[in-house]
């Protein structure tokens, strides 16, 4: 089978097939194989993390079937939660969020797609929203985005619960950044 970057993205065949790569170009095919095919989203600009101190996790919509092969919802929001209080975040709690300078929401997606039966698509990743007001108008302010990290890959059905890992390390990713912005220089 024939793999194809389309878009930024590998795919193979129309099925999107197992082809992985890894490291350095080295592709990796074969049933109930694991891996990232690459980030999907150019590196931020940490500055918009700056005087951030409270965060909001929302976890958004796992699909049934991932949620059935080991990746919970609430497993994860609490592995998120956990992360960043250690980390020295304020959480907020969903019904206690109110926009203020020093807090923001912090989303985690992860959508899959079975495609075979024996393996997802996925994309998962994490997004910040926080109050963001217009040069031109400082009076109008709306929610928006200003750090967001992810990535594409393929796992395993009965690996679903890995993709977990995949989260650990972007909110390791968030931290760091979050500890560059707000590092005296």
């Amino acid at each position: 089978m024939r793999a194809v970057l389309a878009g930024g993205f590998l795919l193979a065949g129309l099925g999107l097939c197992p082809a992985l790569v890894h490291g350095e170009g080295e592709t990796v095919h074969g049933e109930g194989e694991t891996g990232v095919l690459e980030d999907a989203v150019e590196p931020q600009n940490p500055a918009s993390l700056k005087g951030l101190k409270s965060l909001c996790i929302s976890i958004l919509d796992i699909d049934d079937e991932a949620e059935a092969n080991g990746l919970q919802e609430e497993q994860v929001y609490f592995e998120v939660t956990l992360q960043l209080a250690k980390a020295g975040f304020n959480i907020i709690p969903p019904d206690r969020y109110e926009n203020s300078k020093d807090s923001a929401y912090l989303n985690v997606f992860i959508n899959t797609l079975n495609t075979d039966g024996l393996s997802y698509v996925y994309n998962l990743g994490l997004s910040l929203s926080q109050e963001i007001a217009l040069l031109r108008n400082p009076k109008v302010a709306v929610m928006g985005s200003t750090w967001r990290s992810e990535e594409l890959g393929i796992v395993a059905t009965a690996s679903a619960a890995t993709l977990r890992e995949s989260i650990r390390v972007k909110v390791e990713e968030f931290i760091r950044d979050h500890k560059s912005a707000n590092t005296e220089s």
